[in-house]
């Protein structure tokens, strides 16, 4: 029986590994089962997008990171402000206003720099 995820299965695997941990302790870590952290390592499955943000905090990686190797693509990736508000609780409003106005100011750059690529 072939993998469905191989990619995704390969990198969880090794992770948790290189951080010598066991799957009973990112299971019990993320509130899965060991049997949904076997079936995802096994590459049976995916975590649900919703999910990623508990396992990457116990695989100590990015959440985008763990979207990109779940195959979801970036342009899954939450809102900026819900996400900062979120993953930043203790942090002020005005704070996170300026975290997402400095982001905002690299998704700007980000796409000009394509424009101008794009007119080579």
């Amino acid at each position: 029986m072939s993998k469905k995820h191989p990619e995704f299965a390969a990198y969880l695997t090794k992770r948790r590994q290189e951080l010598g941990i066991s799957m009973y302790t990112v299971a019990k870590e993320t509130g899965f089962s060991s049997s949904t952290v076997k079936w995802w390592e096994d590459g049976e499955g995916l975590p649900k997008l919703a999910s990623l943000e508990k396992l990457a905090r116990v695989l100590q990686t990015s959440y985008e990171n763990l979207v990109v190797m779940a195959g979801y693509g970036v342009g899954v990736a939450p809102e900026t402000e819900p996400y900062l508000r979120a993953r930043y609780r203790h942090v002020s409003d005005r704070k996170l206003a300026e975290a997402k106005r400095l982001l905002d100011q690299l998704d700007a750059l980000e796409a000009r720099s394509k424009k101008r690529k794009g007119r080579k």
